[in-house]
């Protein structure tokens, strides 16, 4: 990430570190650092360290699987600490009782006005509505409360574009419910809260449930690439290649189904031309 263009030109030879007095992070480390107010300048190239801000009341499986399929250098961290239950459900019934009272105030300054049929605003009824179910989760669907602080550190080679980078990183969070706020005056303890060394140098905590935090997870796809397979497809979700060595399943049977000149039989002679370049197979048609 450091090194962009050099990357064998730095690797660490643990073997020589010690001889020459050296530590892995003299070879890690940017040659320069200057940081901005929300932007930073590491070793020539441009980064701006941002955090998500609005997890939103939707949550979908590809929340933040997204930046890992965009063509550029990402830093992406997620720490999650988990609350005890009675802890929570404590803070659950505190915010309860805080919306319940929000409510009752309202209510009360609208008899006070001789309005006695005024409905409580939308904003109010959501609140009480998402905060029960959260209580609810925690009381009946045995869900746990995580605190989870989400930094994700984007980097280009001109200001330009990293600034272009930002509106398409906002853009495409807006789609998935999220939106992503820039560390302002932060950003040397967002990048420290990025880079994989288990620190956490800002707290911007949002509440989750065990649900929404495991929708932030970015490993949802297992590739299939067996030693000595062959072609099968491409991955859905990835666009990775799967490959696929019958014989070592405890079942290597395959049955081709689908609709006509859906392509059933290029499928299967495109797998007899496999089998009879590797030449350890006897095809019978």
């Amino acid at each position: 990430m450091f090194h962009k263009g050099d990357e064998s030109g730095y690797i660490p030879y643990i073997e020589r570190i010690a001889s020459r007095g050296l530590d892995v992070r003299d070879f890690i480390a940017p040659d320069g650092a200057e940081i901005r107010d929300d932007y930073m300048i590491l070793g020539g190239r441009y980064a701006r360290a941002l955090f998500v801000k609005d997890y939103g009341s939707r949550k979908q499986d590809d929340a933040i699987s997204f930046l890992l399929d965009m063509d550029r250098d990402i830093l992406l961290s997620i720490d999650i600490i988990a609350i005890p239950t009675d802890e929570a459900v404590r803070e659950a019934e505190s915010r309860l009782l805080g919306v319940e009272t929000n409510i009752t105030n309202w209510q009360r300054k609208q008899n006070s006005n001789n309005n006695w049929s005024a409905q409580v605003p939308y904003d109010m009824e959501q609140e009480r509505a998402e905060v029960r179910k959260f209580l609810d989760d925690l009381t009946t669907r045995d869900q746990k409360m995580f605190e989870c602080v989400i930094t994700v550190v984007h980097m280009a080679d001109t200001k330009e574009q990293l600034d272009d980078d930002l509106e398409m990183l906002k853009k495409k969070a807006a789609e998935r419910f999220l939106s992503f706020g820039v560390l302002k005056y932060q950003q040397l303890e967002g990048l420290q809260s990025a880079v994989p060394f288990g620190q956490r140098k800002i707290d911007v905590f949002r509440t989750l449930s065990t649900e929404a935090a495991a929708s932030f997870m970015p490993f949802r796809v297992q590739d299939i690439m067996h030693k000595g397979g062959m072609y099968y497809g491409v991955n859905e979700i990835n666009r990775n290649m799967i490959s696929i060595d019958r014989n070592s399943l405890q079942n290597g049977n395959l049955i081709i189904i689908g609709t006509s000149g859906s392509g059933k039989s290029t499928s299967a002679k495109l797998e007899m031309i496999q089998a009879a370049l590797k030449g350890d197979a006897d095809i019978l048609v």
